[in-house]
């Protein structure tokens, strides 16, 4: 201190360049490095420490204390372990939307099943529809059928015209006749029998045979 205090512009210049030679990267060279100075540092802060019964602080090369470390390692624990559970959630947020995905394909898959079995029925029931057979018995003399013959026979036409009915005609012996119809359900056909003037005047009783035709000739529908 005195030979700087004596000397003021040389201790100015050396101290420039002893600052130039830090920057250029050479820290051995740089102002308050060395081995020996660190040696009186430390040496000062134990004195210091025995003097006023404080711990000195450890410096790191770099200049941080102990404390500085300790905070930055802990910091970079927080993150990681932060960025840990991030990556964490992402993965079972996507392992919920793949799960998700799966059962909605699952749920179209299954739908779609359904849809084509659904055509499939129709389409085998529009090949091979559901016809019925009905027979009729007569519960009167053949005097008393023969006499509402005709308003029969013009209920027959209606319906054929309609395209109810397919074929009908006598049982052999003649004690009834036989129908062969196609309509929409059981309810509709038993509509039209209500409307048969052998039913309406108890000439005659009717059963009604449903079935599925699985085989049909050619030309026949």
């Amino acid at each position: 201190n005195k030979w700087i205090q004596s000397h003021p512009k040389a201790a100015s210049a050396g101290k420039s360049m002893l600052r130039q030679l830090e920057k250029d990267g050479n820290a051995l060279m740089g102002l308050g490095e060395g081995l020996l100075v660190d040696r009186w540092m430390k040496r000062r802060d134990f004195v210091t420490s025995r003097i006023t019964g404080r711990k000195p602080k450890v410096v790191s090369k770099a200049g941080e204390t102990k404390k500085d470390t300790v905070g930055k390692k802990k910091t970079g624990t927080d993150q990681r372990r932060r960025t840990d559970a991030r990556n964490q959630q992402r993965e079972r947020d996507n392992a919920a939307a793949a799960r998700k995905l799966a059962a909605q394909e699952r749920k179209d898959r299954i739908a779609r099943q359904k849809k084509k079995e659904s055509q499939r029925k129709a389409a085998g029931a529009a090949r091979h529809p559901s016809l019925f057979v009905i027979i009729i018995r007569y519960l009167v003399s053949l005097e008393e059928i023969d006499k509402a013959m005709q308003s029969h026979v013009a209920y027959l036409d209606r319906h054929f015209d309609n395209g109810d009915f397919l074929v009908a005609g006598r049982q052999v012996p003649r004690t009834g006749g036989i129908i062969i119809a196609q309509v929409k359900d059981r309810n509709t056909l038993e509509k039209i029998i209500k409307q048969d003037p052998f039913v309406k005047r108890k000439l005659a009783s009717t059963d009604i045979i449903e079935f599925a035709a699985s085989k049909v000739g050619k030309g026949l529908f």
